[in-house]
């Protein structure tokens, strides 16, 4: 097994608040008000051949995720995507994740805290298909989740916050940070599950008629797969 290498300590460049610095010190406080209220936003981005796919439409989706919870990122869209590729070449990468997240400071800790300061930082990273090639080769063994995904309705879908790790739906109803926050948990848990039950990922089947959700994202693939294809599953997971 490789040895697994942390990500607060390692070797690297993150830009932070407008400019490069050491991957180690790029750090927050405790205190943070992203950390206690989801206030913080942020997009999962792949790079390849030294692009980054969508780039501009993930620009427009942080600033409007964050304009839903009522702050602006005090940088264009323009300068952020030149910080992206500025992180990508200061890292050598060429195929690889990129991370921009954005959050509020820790001036204040009250729930609205609109006079903290925005921060924003941009990481990159290599990372590779979350399944070995043997793996893809056999199959992947997938578990159906006892789990339900909310429905988009309970909140702002096409917001992508800390505790909400699917931008699909639409955009009824109030951005509601409990039911952000439960999306996170019935992102985390299903995988958490399956991998304890020696399967390799888990489908989120939906309280309303949608895609189902994987792993990293609206698992587009999982509808079509019949349920003879599912090599282990809890007997508890399917309704």
């Amino acid at each position: 097994m490789a040895e697994l290498i942390p990500f607060d300590d390692r070797d690297g460049n993150i830009w932070f608040d407008g400019k490069l610095i050491d991957w180690r010190d790029a750090q927050v406080h405790v205190l943070t008000h992203g950390l206690h209220y989801a206030s913080c936003v942020f997009e999962g981005e792949r790079c390849y051949g030294g692009t980054i796919f969508k780039a501009r439409e993930h620009g427009e989706r942080l600033a409007a995720s964050a304009n839903i919870l009522g702050f602006e990122i005090p940088w264009s869209l323009e300068a952020l995507q030149q910080a992206r590729y500025d992180v990508l070449k200061a890292n050598n990468i060429v195929d690889g994740y990129v991370r921009p997240v954005a959050w509020r400071g820790s001036e204040m800790m009250g729930v609205a805290a609109q006079k903290n300061t925005i921060h924003v930082a941009i990481a990159a990273w290599d990372w590779p298909s979350y399944f070995s090639p043997e793996a893809r080769q056999r199959g992947i063994r997938l578990a159906v989740s006892e789990w339900k995904r909310p429905s988009p309705a309970g909140s702002r879908s096409r917001m992508r916050s800390k505790c909400l790790s699917s931008a699909a739906g639409d955009d009824r109803g109030p951005a509601l940070i409990p039911s952000n926050a439960w999306r996170c948990v019935v992102s985390v848990l299903p995988v958490t599950a399956a991998m304890q039950e020696s399967t390799d990922t888990s489908a989120v089947i939906p309280t309303e008629p949608s895609t189902r959700g994987g792993q990293t994202c609206p698992c587009r693939y999982a509808r079509r797969v019949p349920r003879r294809w599912v090599v282990r599953r809890s007997a508890r997971t399917w309704p």
